[in-house]
């Protein structure tokens, strides 16, 4: 990118109520900070970047520590974070592969160009290429020309924006809306006093049940059993041996004699 280009940085997720900001940048970069500790990292780089020319906007839901505005930096706060893939615009979505950000995608219905880096990535990233709603790169082979293929097959041909939305219709059809069903189990639990029937049976273990302490003794003892015993079959099957072998050895000598004589 050449200095003095337009960037649009984005803190947490991108609004879709911005459009007239959002639709003005030429690049739109998404930095995920829940967190201020996280924001006041994510900060310095970006007044690095205004320092070396670039024109920043900061979408954030905290303050900047120099002023919202002034120079290349211009800041928009917003109260809430909002799921950018909502967008009715978005086309595409470029991921890591992450678990969250590809179901957010198939809620939405929206296909995905995916360079995923480690972890549950690939696997995420494998499964959505496989249901046909993605493409893959590897982080090796991201140049200019691999991206730009990425984006045409998946902004160009049908089936990937058809089969995005055929699994987004799968994902949102059922009888109680998310929210709601989050809503009615905490009701639940406040209604029940603590719903002390969910709890996990693991709550009233010892610390030895809890680790399979007691089931891995039982299989180590049965172990060390099923071994002294094959040890102690092979010595009996030795000594036996043994034993037939020098009855067998002394009648040979036994005949030897009685011959000579």
């Amino acid at each position: 990118m050449e200095v003095g280009a337009r960037l649009l940085l984005t803190l947490f997720v991108v609004p879709g109520l911005l459009v007239p900001a959002l639709e003005a940048a030429e690049v739109l970069g998404l930095f995920q900070s829940p967190g201020r500790s996280q924001w006041v990292l994510a900060e310095t780089y970006l007044r690095a970047l205004e320092r070396r020319g670039h024109r920043l906007t900061a979408v954030t839901t905290f303050p900047s520590s120099q002023g919202s505005t002034g120079g290349n930096w211009t800041e928009i706060l917003i109260p809430n974070p909002v799921n950018e893939v909502a967008h009715k615009n978005v086309q595409a979505f470029i991921t890591h592969g992450g678990l969250l950000s590809t179901q957010e995608a198939t809620a939405r219905g929206v296909p995905l160009v995916g360079i995923p880096v480690f972890g549950d990535q690939l696997l995420n990233m494998a499964q959505a290429q496989r249901q046909g709603y993605a493409v893959t790169l590897t982080v090796s082979n991201v140049t200019e020309a691999s991206l730009q293929w990425a984006l045409d097959e998946v902004l160009t041909v049908p089936r990937y924006r058809e089969n995005a939305q055929r699994l987004s219709r799968i994902f949102n059809d059922r009888p109680v809306k998310p929210l709601d069903e989050a809503v009615y189990w905490t009701e639940y639990v406040i209604r029940h006093h603590g719903a002390p029937h969910l709890r996990s049976a693991a709550l009233d273990l010892a610390w030895y049940q809890y680790f399979l302490l007691d089931v891995v003794a039982v299989l180590v003892a049965a172990a060390a059993v099923l071994l002294l015993a094959v040890g102690i079959a092979i010595r009996a099957g030795l000594r036996l041996l043994k034993r037939t072998a020098g009855g067998s050895k002394a009648k040979r000598t036994s005949s030897k004699s009685t011959k000579r004589d």
